[in-house]
This record gives C-alpha cells, structure tokens and sequence, in this order.
C-alpha cells in the first residue's frame, strides 16, 4: 500500500489526466479490468494554477520553504521507484512531453495475486519527437547504471525492454524497464506482457478493460452523478484487497510470516467493499480543495436497504453506520486539533465481531474471554454484555489535540462512546478497576477518573494476568511461538485513562487529557463555538450536509505541529503521531527495524507560527446509501477563516 501511495504523491503533484483535446481515449479504456489501483489528473497546466493558488501551494512557493522543499522532492523521487530515479524519469523530463492525459496504474497482471505491474501512461500527441528523445535519454541512463537493452515488438509498435541488475540488499524492486510510443502514448511500464497488451488496445479496442469493472464504472457514475458538470482536477480508483495483496509482493517477495490479516479480513467479509474512488478539485468554489470520494458495497438485499449488516457476511456487518442527526459533543474544548462523531450500531458490532477475533487467536476464545471476565475470581468479574455493552448507545466521538512542549508522545487521543444508562456502566466501571492492582484512582470533582499504569515502570506493581487455556497461546492475544521471536512490547499508551462523564464512556491516551476535558469551562471556550468549526459545519452543509453517518472537522495547522516540529529536531522517526507513524512507513523500507534516520534534513524549516498561516481548516461528512458511502469533504483557507 505504501509503495503505490508513492506513485500516488507524485502523480498527484505532478501528473496530467484524461484531457480529451489529445488522445482521444480515456485511460481507462486502456488499462486492464485487472487494475486494482488508478490515478490520473486533468490537465496538469490547469492542475499546477490552481495549486499554486492555495494557501498549501504558495507556502511551497515561499522562499523559506525552498531548501526543506527541494529536499522532499528528492526523497520523494528516490521512493518512486517506477517514475523516478529507477527509470530515469523525472517530473522536468514528462513536463516536455505531456499533451493531454497522464495516468498511472497497478495491475494484478491475469489476475494472478502473486504477480504486479506498474504502468505510466501519458497522451504525448504532437511531441511525438520529444517523447522519443525523452527515451533515448532514459535508455542512456539505465545502460549506464549497468542494465541491459533488448529490443521487442508488439502489435508493430518497437519497445525497448531494459533489464536491471538486482542490487545486494534488495532495494531495487523493478527488474524490468518497458518503455515505447504506441500512437499519442508514451508508455513506462515494469512488466512486458501488460505493456505489450496495452500496446494492442491502443491499436484495435478491445474488452476487458477497467471502464468495464462494475466497481470502477459504479464509483465513477455516483460520483459524475454528485458533482454535475464540473471537472474533477484529479481522479483515482483502488480495489482495496488487491492493491494491499499488491503492495505486499511489491515491499516482499517472500512468504507472508505471522497472522495475515489481510486474509482474515477477506474471510471475515471485508472484502464485500469492492471498491473505492472520486474526484478531485483545487481552488474552486470558494473551497481550497473539494473531494467527493464513493466507497461501493454492491447491495446483496437490493431494493432500497441502506448498506448494513445485511450487505456483508461474518464479522464485517459491524460495518453498520446509519444516517442520523449528528451532534458534536458541546463539551469538547476549544483547542482541539480534530474531531470526528459517528453513528454505528455498536451492540450488534460487538457481537459480529467475535468470529474475527477467533480468527485472529485461532482459536475460538470469545466467549471464553467473556467467561473469564464475568468469573474469574482474579479478574473484574463483570458481565460485559449485561454491564456494559448492553448499554451502549449509537453515537461515538474521537478528538485530538497536543501538549506542549513538542515531545513524540505529545499526540493526545480520546474516545467517548455514547451510553443509555450511564450510571449503571460507571458502576460496572468502578468495580472492575478497583480490583486491579495497574489501576491508579484519582477523584477530579465530581467525576472518578481511572488512570491505567504502565505495568513496566520502574515501581514493582503486581499484575493479574488473565491465562485462556487452549493450544497455542500464552497471553492473550499472543501465539506462544511469536511471543518467543519477540521482545516484550511496552504498551502503546501509557497511563492511558478511563471514565464515564457527560452520559459517555471516555477513553484517553493520556490522563492529563481526560483532566482538561473534565475541566469546567466557558461556553465559548468550546469546539461549536470557535469560529473556525462554524465555518467548515456551513460549508459541509452547503455540499449537502444533513442526517449522515459521519461528521469530521480537522485544523490543518493544530493537527500537523507535532509532527513538524518532530522533523526541525530530527526526531520524527520516534514520532509516536498518527501523521508522523504514516510519513515514518512511508520513508521506511520493509527491513527496517531499527529506528532509522531521519532521512529529511528539516533543521532549515522555518518557525512553526510562519506556515501556520497557511494551513486552514477542514472537514467532510459521510453519506450511507443504497451500494456503499458517499463521502464529500473540503478545505477552507486560513485566510477567508
């Protein structure tokens, strides 16, 4: 997954798409139905104004951002490894030659799970004569870095296949280089026969093509449907399984090692998300950016049933998340960074869930667990389903905000969960925390907060461990033979928090976190106050807005510091945030186990307070319909805040 979100950057920023004023045939007519990962933009001249129009884009623009920007670019290219320094290819070298549509593809070739492909196709008509020189200079390049030319055929069209020697430790992942001109198409590709067959589709139509993929074309209709006339800037398609199966072969050719849960998932029914995609659009309608992304579940009932339970099978009919009114919790505090509430049937979803956590154990301990909670004279003996689950209610709220100063655990989380009979829950709380000897009990007003130890500290605590017989397992949730390989983890949260406030059940990553959210405040010192989440709540509203299953709101400028100033102390690969674990995988290979190093030189970054005022608010909401979730969302300039 990672590997293809590379190619997405740079086709992203750089790319063109389906400009009909060249080529006159969409790439999708051309691509493979095997395609389980597309992107492609409009025309890229139109792509780049409107970009630079931002507030993002003139930030990159800004002098003070030049040498960290020119050094991003750098390591973005080294990661791309099939438009980037692998083939010789930059972005300066297809500025040159596009004309019309550029777009970029991930093909099970054949439908084979164990085999990938790669291709860039980009409309090259009228330079036709720079494309080639284009190639003669990659050829140079790759020969000159010691591959091998052969040249080959394919429906008349002359292609150049160049073999790359495989380097000692593997980091070279494409051996194969195919590059050729059918007609108005410059064609890169890292897999003979899918650019061969390309090549043949671009000579005589043919079927079997992504535009035919009922996923694709039903994506695509409902989100045509949505926006109307106007013209996306950037267009992309992925089936979520196979472009996962794909970017595993991509980052390991060797055989999956502990559990696969990819494959758990597929079992469990997860796999009836068929497909996912939308449009993009830069600077238009007053918005920085507008997405309208469509994830389709093909409707199994038929008839007018939202997508549910009844659309998938086995523990995937947790994913029920009905439409409904949705209230930001007026208690949240002004200062947070984002904050998403939902819908979702949470007492059903529990329920569904156990066949996927007795997949994951291999072993049916579900109701064993629940056992062992209720009579386990070491344990909290409560009844979860009576005490707790049976209490739940529909609506859940998750926030995020930061302490200062900037630290890699500086990322605060919270999660409350909507209760129906919340001081029956707080009852059930209380008694099971009491028992535990991890558990510190702290009174904050009138509220009882649960502050869970790290059981690795420095202190000897005693630790009731609850043991689940049964072949093959230690602790809980742990093999005994991988337990074996590895080295005891500390947990992920430390002195995380508990409790039940404001009719919820709140969880906290930090307990100083659930402190501040305890903490009596003025009513325009919360989150629906401030001007900023007014802005975003009208304009979702204005896309449409109304009874939907998601509310999401976001600060640009709050949610990103962490991880920014992490990278100007060189600490980002300690970064324990949501953004820097993403940006930590994505500068990371499959081998790294150690803490790598920072491989960004940020140190020339300048002052937070300086691109802050370039970084504006966001938000989306989520739509349930009849064959999956409509999901809209947009980006408001700082400025106009």
């Amino acid at each position: 997954m990672i590997r293809f979100v590379r190619l997405l950057l740079l086709a992203g920023c750089c790319c063109v798409s389906w400009n009909l004023h060249g080529a006159d045939r969409p790439s999708e007519s051309l691509f493979p139905d095997t395609t389980i990962g597309f992107v492609s933009t409009p025309d890229v001249d139109v792509l780049r104004e409107r970009w630079d129009a931002t507030d993002v884009g003139q930030l990159a623009a800004d002098p003070v951002m030049e040498p960290f920007m020119k050094d991003l670019k750098e390591q973005l290219t080294q990661k791309l490894s099939l438009t980037g320094k692998e083939l010789g290819i930059t972005w300066d070298d297809l500025k040159t030659v596009y004309a019309g549509e550029t777009a970029l593809a991930a093909i099970q070739p054949k439908g084979n799970q164990e085999q990938h492909a790669f291709i860039l196709l980009c409309d090259v008509t009228g330079k036709q004569t720079e494309a080639q020189a284009l190639l003669d200079k990659v050829g140079t390049q790759l020969q000159a870095r010691g591959a091998t030319l052969r040249n080959d055929t394919a429906s008349g069209v002359a292609l150049r296949v160049y073999t790359l020697p495989k380097k000692p430790d593997r980091s070279r992942t494409i051996q194969q280089a195919v590059l050729g001109i059918a007609g108005d198409y410059l064609i890169v590709a890292d897999h003979l026969a899918e650019a061969s067959a390309l090549v043949g589709r671009v000579k005589t139509p043919a079927p079997g093509v992504l535009q035919e993929l009922p996923a694709f074309r039903t994506v695509m209709e409902r989100v045509t449907k949505e926006v109307g006339d106007a013209q996306p800037h950037v267009r992309w398609f992925v089936e979520p399984f196979g472009l996962a199966e794909v970017a595993r072969r991509v980052r390991s050719n060797e055989p999956h090692k502990g559990i696969d849960y990819l494959k758990i998932l597929q079992n469990q029914g997860f796999d009836g998300v068929q497909g996912a995609g939308g449009y993009v659009q830069v600077k238009t309608g007053g918005f920085e950016f507008l997405h309208h992304t469509f994830v389709h579940v093909p409707n199994a009932q038929g008839g007018s049933e939202l997508v549910g339970a009844s659309s998938f099978k086995h523990a995937a009919r947790m994913l029920d998340f009905p439409n409904a009114t949705l209230e930001t919790p007026e208690w949240l505090p002004r200062e947070l960074a984002t904050a998403i509430t939902f819908n979702w049937r949470m007492k059903e979803a529990f329920e569904y869930s156990k066949t996927l956590v007795n997949e994951i154990a291999d072993d049916p301990i579900f109701d064993d667990v629940l056992q062992s909670f209720r009579d386990d004279p070491l344990g909290p003996q409560i009844d979860i389903r009576k005490d707790v689950v049976a209490h739940l209610g529909t609506h859940i709220t998750v926030a995020s905000d930061y302490r200062l100063p900037i630290t890699p655990q500086s990322e605060r989380i919270m999660v409350a969960i909507e209760l129906t009979e919340a001081e029956k829950v707080a009852e059930s709380l209380n008694k099971a925390m009491a028992r535990d000897p991890d558990v510190r009990k702290i009174i904050f007003g009138k509220h009882v907060i649960w502050e869970i130890l790290d059981p690795t500290a420095t202190e000897p605590t005693t630790t009731i461990t609850l043991k689940i017989d049964g072949p093959g397992f230690g602790p809980l949730g742990r093999r005994d033979e991988e337990e074996d390989e590895e080295e005891e983890e500390k947990p992920v949260f430390p002195n995380s928090a508990i409790t039940v406030a404001y009719g919820r059940l709140i969880w906290t990553s930090q307990v100083d976190f659930a402190k501040d959210l305890l903490a009596p405040r003025d009513p325009q010192e919360t989150l629906i106050a401030s001007a900023d989440f007014q802005a975003v709540n009208a304009a979702l509203e204005s896309l449409g807005a109304s009874a939907d299953s998601f509310r999401y709101f976001s600060r640009a400028d709050e949610s990103i510091r962490p991880t920014y100033e992490l990278m100007r102390q060189g600490k980002m690969p300690e970064a324990e945030t949501m953004l820097g674990r993403l940006l930590n995988e994505l500068f990371s290979g499959e081998d790294d186990k150690l803490l790598r190093k920072q491989e960004i030189d940020a140190t020339q970054l300048p002052d937070y307070q300086v691109i802050r005022r370039h970084l504006g608010p966001g938000g989306a909401f989520v739509r349930t319909e009849q064959n999956g979730w409509m999901v809209i969302g947009c980006g408001l300039s700082k400025r106009a805040e």
